[in-house]
């Protein structure tokens, strides 16, 4: 049994209906464990081959068509999963570093979330992989300072998601557009 007093005192969104007490407050997303991650990918896509493959497609066309390119995306199936790597590459205008860490790294956050013209806004897609392997990485050249940069993503032994970013991969674009192609290639390690 509680005092309704002390509800009404340390709760202000607490309003009182004749002998009824009705709390009205915002739910919220446990992440400290690693079931909600989990629930995010694991078991969420029945068909998970053309689910991560429909899914990066998705984000390689709209990062196309935000660009203005004309240039197909380029997509690997491997007879061999072992041997060769599975990847969508797109000549869109890439992430910066600040994207990659604030936009990518965090579920439900997207820059094409107010776009009616995307397939995408969710902050899910990108994280697909995770059906099917617990690591996977990415390589992005940000048109802004033409720097390609790789990223592991992977879970941890707590099967949380983490990234590990190491600038010393970093590739510079000498400007001349034959470097580096600015390009996001998600693969299967």
């Amino acid at each position: 049994f509680f005092n309704f007093m002390d509800l009404i005192m340390n709760n202000s969104s607490v309003v009182l209906k004749e002998h009824n007490v009705q709390v009205a407050n915002q739910m919220s997303i446990n992440t400290s464990s690693a079931k909600s991650f989990l629930a995010l990918t694991q078991g969420l896509y029945s068909n998970v081959f053309s689910s991560i493959l429909r899914e990066l497609v998705s984000n390689g066309i709209d990062a196309s068509v935000l660009s203005g390119t004309k240039i197909p995306l380029i997509v690997n199936i491997p007879s061999n999963f072992k041997f060769e790597p599975f990847f969508v590459q797109d000549f869109g205008f890439g992430m910066s570093l600040e994207d990659v860490f604030e936009i990518y790294c965090n579920y439900f956050k997207s820059n094409k979330s107010n776009d009616s013209n995307a397939i995408g806004g969710f902050g899910l897609g990108g994280k697909t992989p995770f059906t099917y392997t617990n690591e996977f990485k990415i390589e992005t050249t940000s048109h802004e300072d033409n720097v390609r940069r790789t990223f592991i993503i992977k879970l941890n032994d707590d099967s949380k998601p983490i990234y590990i970013y190491d600038n010393d991969f970093d590739i510079v674009d000498d400007g001349d557009g034959k470097g580096v192609a600015p390009a996001l290639v998600l693969g299967a390690l």
